[in-house]
């Protein structure tokens, strides 16, 4: 299996006005659909269609309900090509809605990597805090040389 193509086809944020910092957001990945793609570069081998959605929530609890204080959603097509059995198997999991765990893991990271990237950016312009830590220096104490001696 090996991935060949992949685009984004919708990227949406929001934040409200009255936002307020709390915890950490929410993050929901699905698959919205599945399906073969009728045309393949290559003689051997099929080729799917795997549309998602990656959601970020920042929700708050208020009278014990869920309020939405700002989103980013991202949804796209990844472009799949595998054997012609392989691509029968995932279609026929996918009409009783039972994937293999393997190729779920190996989509859903792939769409993680690309979506982290875009969300970070969007974290930014939105005053949001990130879903993920971001990399940070700290000073350490460096051992002096001659102590050894």
């Amino acid at each position: 299996m090996q991935i060949i193509g992949f685009n984004y086809t919708k990227m949406s944020s929001q934040k409200s006005e009255d936002f307020a910092a709390g915890k950490a957001p929410t993050m929901n990945l699905e698959f919205l659909d599945i399906k073969e793609e009728k045309s393949t570069p290559f003689a051997d081998k099929k080729a799917l269609i795997v549309k998602f959605q990656y959601i970020l929530d920042y929700a708050k609890i208020e009278k014990k309900k869920e309020i939405s204080q700002a989103d980013i959603t991202i949804e796209g097509n990844i472009i799949i090509a595998a054997d012609k059995k392989e691509v029968e198997k995932i279609i026929k999991e996918w009409k009783k809605k039972k994937l293999d765990n393997r190729f779920k893991i190996f989509i859903f990271n792939f769409i993680l990597k690309k979506c982290s990237v875009k969300a970070i950016i969007s974290q930014e312009e939105l005053g949001l805090p990130h879903h993920i830590p971001m990399p940070q220096l700290n000073i350490t104490k460096v051992p002096n040389a001659d102590s050894d001696k």
